[in-house]
């Protein structure tokens, strides 16, 4: 009896531990409305490399090195829309942790970065556009940014 309650309990942790969490399946849309190609990083602050996501790209020695870490991010062409894929799981809890509660999306236009390369855009901080939005106001506009306003 004593084993049998054992094994009860054994299962009942492993099978409330492996509950999956329920990912966030609010999208994050960019419209870009400019005549050139863009991206959109988002960050939790003031730092284009703010997402701890990112941290990998400052180890990089150059551009060339990104697709090895794995990061491709989505060029936005003009007159289209795209969901953003390098996000946060969690909207929330990426609000709660960032600087006043905001997001921030930084938008880099495709010359910038032939230009300069992600490296030196991450480490001087080069961009073309910031926007700084609360939860309500990304769900006040039904979660798509316009580039440009």
């Amino acid at each position: 009896m004593k084993y049998f309650s054992y094994y009860i309990s054994l299962l009942l942790f492993i099978n409330v531990s492996c509950i999956p969490h329920k990912y966030d399946n609010r999208q994050l849309t960019v419209s870009n409305l400019s005549q050139k190609s863009i991206y959109a990083l988002i960050s939790p602050n003031d730092d284009v490399m703010g997402n701890q996501h990112y941290s990998l790209i400052r180890k990089a020695k150059d551009s060339s090195e990104l697709t090895k870490f794995g990061y491709e991010f989505d060029l936005i062409k003009p007159d289209l829309k795209v969901t953003v894929r390098e996000r946060p799981k969690f909207w929330d809890d990426f609000c709660k942790d960032s600087d006043d509660r905001k997001i921030r999306i930084f938008i880099i236009e495709e010359d910038s970065v032939k230009k300069y390369g992600w490296i030196k855009i991450y480490k001087n901080q080069i961009f073309n556009k910031k926007y700084i939005y609360s939860i309500g106001d990304v769900k006040r506009q039904n979660w798509e940014v316009t580039y440009p306003e």
